[in-house]
């Protein structure tokens, strides 16, 4: 009995071991890339460095990314291919845009309603979005 569930638990590891790696696989076109700083820059001029990692690191954490990563995505980048790329055949996630939301409602202290995400949604649209609602306060 006990060594059954040595062997179950030993199975466990295994897959989810594999599945992180097909996971860094499928995200490895962004994680490839140098720091998209200036790109976020020259899209913001205004906006400070301080308040692009923020956000990033609001998006990092909301779809369970390492922090390190944050600086690898890009303003153009679809919120939605990022996704797809970590749940490539659907099924359950983690709520990783409701999360990403909530944390964001949370920074720009404000209400960002999920329903004005659509599927070509880019980070630097919704990031335009969010410092333009708190603009308003």
């Amino acid at each position: 009995m006990h060594t059954g569930w040595i062997i179950i638990l030993a199975a466990a590891c295994l897959l989810t071991a594999g599945a992180e790696v097909l996971r860094r696989r499928r995200l490895s076109p962004w994680y490839a890339r140098g720091c998209a700083g200036r790109a976020w820059k020259k899209r913001f001029p205004d906006a400070t460095a301080t308040e692009i990692r923020r956000f990033l690191s609001v998006f990092a954490d909301g779809f369970l990314l390492k922090k390190r990563h944050r600086l690898k995505f890009f303003p153009d980048d679809s919120i939605n291919e990022i996704y797809k790329a970590i749940y490539p055949f659907g099924g359950p996630d983690a709520m990783e845009y409701e999360i990403l939301f909530l944390e964001l409602d949370k920074l720009y202290n404000r209400e960002i309603p999920v329903e004005s995400f659509n599927e070509r949604l880019t980070l630097g649209e919704l990031f335009s979005a969010a410092r333009a609602s708190s603009d308003k306060k």
